[in-house]
Parts: structure tokens; C-alpha cells; sequence
């Protein structure tokens, strides 16, 4: 540890203390998984300061904040934030719909023409007589 990391040490006794009066109003109430919960968060400056983490965790924090404040009141990020989520429900539903089909038994549309009477050739000519009998059937009671 450099002659820098002594410039945190104040802020992980700082961060530790608040932590280690949670813990001590956590014991007060008798709620031990809190108590465990905060006395990790207590321990937690230290080991940063110790792995010589404070000045980089400090960093991350304010880089965060500085990307939420700006995020926050940019009409072009919340422009993009709408974009983003019309282009999830797009790709999903999408994929929605082609599991369907799929689960259905169908098939995309042909493009052209021939290809569309070729489809449909193969849907009108009966397979045997069994299988037209039961697509009475379920016609018969609303199933198609």
C-alpha cells in the first residue's frame, strides 16, 4: 500500500463505522440475518481498502452517477430508451408468432405464384378417405 491509500483510510473507517452502527441497531432488534448482511457491508471497505480497491470503487460510483444524471435529462437517451423497448417487443413478438406457426404445422407464405398453387394444391388433395373423416369431425365442432 502506497503513500496514496493512506488518503482513503478515512473513508473506509468512515464507511465501516456507519456500517458497524447498522449492524449494532440490527442486533438491538434481535434480526440476525440482518445482522450478517450488515456487518458484510461493515467488512466491506476494508477488504477494498486492503486490495488497494477504494479509488477504483470510487471511480466506478461517480462514472455511474455521472451516466444516470446525464441519461436522466437527455430527451435523445429516453429517445432511445423508447426505441430500444418497440425493437424488444418486435423481436419477440416475432419470434412469438413464428413459434406458432411452427407449432401449428404451417408455413411462411410463399412469394411467388406457382409457388402459392403449388401450396395449395397440397393442401386440397386428400391424403385417404380416414383423413378426410376426421376433418369432418372437427369441422363439425368448430376445429379446424
Amino acid at each position: 500500500m502506497g503513500s496514496s491509500s493512506l488518503e482513503w483510510l478515512p473513508w473506509t473507517i468512515l464507511l465501516s463505522a456507519i456500517g458497524a452502527f447498522a449492524t449494532w441497531r440490527a442486533y438491538k432488534n434481535g434480526d440476525r440475518s440482518a445482522i450478517i448482511r450488515r456487518l458484510g457491508w461493515t467488512l466491506l471497505p476494508w477488504g477494498l481498502y486492503f486490495m488497494g480497491l477504494m479509488r477504483f470503487t470510487v471511480r466506478v460510483f461517480d462514472a455511474v452517477a455521472d451516466w444516470a444524471t446525464t441519461f436522466a435529462f437527455s430527451p435523445l437517451a429516453w429517445l432511445g430508451v423508447g426505441l430500444s423497448f418497440v425493437s424488444v417487443l418486435m423481436i419477440g413478438g416475432g419470434a412469438f408468432l413464428t413459434g406458432r406457426r411452427k407449432r401449428r404445422g404451417g408455413s411462411p407464405e410463399p412469394v411467388d405464384d406457382k409457388a402459392r398453387k403449388q401450396v395449395k394444391a397440397k393442401k386440397s388433395a386428400p391424403v385417404d378417405e380416414e383423413a378426410d373423416d376426421i376433418e369432418a369431425i372437427l369441422r363439425r365442432h368448430g376445429i379446424e
